[in-house]
């Protein structure tokens, strides 16, 4: 994939179409200190990663845009892109605002 000019290699986690979305999912191992609470853990992790996840994000858009014919239905092409973390540790799911919504 190329990104502004520059070979990028990504690899989402987990990529996958459910209910008219497409959804990028990245596991993380990570868990709070023994003193931190977990909405603030949650908070910072999503800080940390949230350019990780649009950069996936716009990965996708490019290859829905570019090579369409990839895909099953027109309507995937256009469908929103929704992405998350889920911490194995908690187990928690955290849905992020995306680029396309």
């Amino acid at each position: 994939m190329s990104m502004d000019g520059v070979a990028t290699r990504l690899v989402m986690d987990r990529v996958f179409f459910y209910r008219d979305s497409w959804w990028i999912v990245d596991y993380k191992t990570a868990e709070p200190n023994p003193n931190q609470a977990v909405a603030d853990f949650v908070s910072q992790e999503v800080s940390r990663y949230r350019g990780q996840l649009d950069q996936y994000s716009r990965a996708l858009s490019a290859l829905l845009s570019d090579r369409p014919e990839r895909f099953g239905s027109p309507a995937s092409t256009t469908a929103p892109i929704k992405t998350a973390l889920y911490f194995t540790a908690l187990p928690r799911l955290e849905t992020l605002p995306t680029l396309r919504d």
